[in-house]
């Protein structure tokens, strides 16, 4: 009576395991880029509408915000403008850097808002992952609507 494995069937066993692992892999790899690219656009979009309540909740202009955004990072600056012959320096409040595997492709250099939380124009952010997702977040440009979507058309 045979209460146990033999040698032989662990092994086999083992190897088999780790050809399925091997195999699950690049899926595992393709799953977490585009988890990533997903939560890079659905951040930056959160920030472009702080950036928004951040222009809005100033009534008198007394300071200026702005989105500088470059390949790999973007970062929220304001400076003071309450004296304009001796305005405040920029300082930045967050930057916020992207994982490795997500890039800005076709990033405007700077976003703005009005105090009634309008864009000084529409436009569309690109991100795409290294492994050859693509996400947009587009702005409106009348009404300032951020969005995140999955293809280029316009806003």
């Amino acid at each position: 009576m045979q209460r146990g494995f033999t040698f032989i069937e662990t092994v086999i066993a083992v190897a088999i395991l780790g050809i399925a692992a091997t195999l699950a892999m690049p899926a595992i790899g393709n799953f977490l880029a585009a988890h990533e690219l997903n939560y890079a656009a659905r951040n930056l979009a959160a920030d472009i509408r702080y950036l928004q309540q951040l222009s809005i909740n100033d009534p008198d202009n007394k300071a200026d915000y702005k989105m500088f955004i470059q390949p790999n990072e973007y970062r929220i600056t304001w400076y003071n403008a309450t004296d304009p012959l001796n305005p405040m320096p920029e300082d930045t409040f967050k930057r916020v850097v992207l994982p490795a595997s997500v890039l800005i492709v076709s990033p405007p250099q700077q976003l703005k808002f009005g105090s009634l939380g309008v864009p000084l124009s529409g436009t569309s952010i690109l991100l795409q992952s290294t492994k050859g997702g693509y996400k947009y977040v587009k702005i409106a440009p009348i009404t300032g609507r951020v969005r995140v979507d999955d293809t280029a058309g316009a806003e």
